[in-house]
């Protein structure tokens, strides 16, 4: 991608994904809504099995591995403090990793880099996502069911496409593992928005 275009305050308007993760001022919030903390260590969970499991070759995504994995990461990040029942706890841990661990089983693609994104209008916090490129789309996996919020990341997907100079899928698919919906919106539909 090219780094030579940049915006005010100095930051690089090509910058690549992956420059993104972890990287806590990309926004400046204008109200202080929060992210409950539960919520983002599930968001947390899902990106880092993701990115994981990226790296490993298709025929090595297994059921067992990539269970194997999910468990270790939910364990280690996610408290049942969290939750109001022990029971909740591992519900949410079924829910979740049914919904997300079926689509990485024995999937392709690979790691394109990471895209952050404010859960609500005006959240002091950010959440990071993995890009995951495929041969004919590019895939984002969340925690998020609100479809307003999914949309608005779906066009922020797409800017970040439009500026890069690199080439991409004209698809964007977002699988949701709050509630296993997916959504498949076409990039250049939002070129065609911008332009008109």
């Amino acid at each position: 991608m090219s780094n030579k275009q940049r915006k005010k305050g100095g930051r690089e308007l090509d910058e690549p994904f992956e420059s993104y993760h972890h990287d806590h001022y990309p926004f400046q919030p204008v109200n202080h809504v929060r992210v409950d903390s539960w919520k983002r260590a599930v968001q947390d969970v899902i990106s880092d099995v993701t990115a994981q499991v990226l790296y490993l070759h298709p025929d090595e995504r297994t059921c067992f591995r990539l269970i194997e994995r999910f468990k270790a990461a939910w364990f280690s990040r996610i408290s049942a403090d969290h939750f109001s029942h022990e029971t909740s706890y591992y519900l949410h841990l079924i829910q979740i990793s049914g919904h997300l661990l079926p689509l990485l089983e024995g999937g392709s693609g690979t790691l394109a880099g990471w895209l952050k994104y404010q859960p609500a209008p005006g959240a002091e916090e950010t959440l990071t996502v993995p890009v995951v490129k495929q041969a004919d789309r590019l895939k984002l996996y969340v925690f998020e069911t609100d479809p307003a919020i999914l949309s608005r990341l779906a066009d922020m997907a797409a800017y970040h496409v439009l500026c890069s100079s690199a080439l991409f899928p004209d698809l964007l698919e977002i699988d949701s593992a709050g509630d296993g919906h997916s959504s498949i919106h076409t990039l250049s539909s939002f070129k065609r928005k911008q332009d008109g």
